[in-house]
């Protein structure tokens, strides 16, 4: 967190584009904080990759080749949601792991309940 807020503060130094319990806290997690070290994992962390937002407005990082159509599946036995894109009638392409925000920690069990969707079988060619 100090790393994040000595790093925003280069940008916005009053934190004025937050609401004022976050500038509070912000201002006190700057002490000690290290921007360039955040940039550094923020390169890292983001290189070959992009932004997107999913059709339930979930949002997260990709794999720079993700296209409009690629699908963003959980599958039994990964460690993080993966993209795959359809390929033909029950084939698809692994394109790569991503970051999906409230898709990280197990919540997809949550969700899978709340949405009913049912299992699906990849043919990953």
């Amino acid at each position: 967190m100090r790393d994040f807020a000595a790093y925003w503060a280069r940008f916005d130094p009053t934190f004025s584009l937050l609401g004022l319990q976050d500038q509070t806290e912000f201002s006190a997690h700057t002490s000690g904080g290290d921007a360039d070290q955040f940039a550094v994992l923020a390169r890292k962390a983001c290189h070959e990759r992009k932004f997107f937002f999913t059709e339930q407005t979930s949002m997260g990082l990709c794999p720079r080749n993700t296209k409009p159509g690629d699908r963003v599946v959980v599958l039994y036995g990964g460690s993080v949601p993966y993209i795959l894109r359809p390929t033909g009638q029950d084939s698809w392409t692994f394109v790569g792991e991503c970051y999906v925000d409230g898709m990280m920690f197990g919540e997809t069990r949550d969700l899978k309940e709340k949405l009913d969707t049912q299992d699906q079988v990849f043919h990953i060619r």
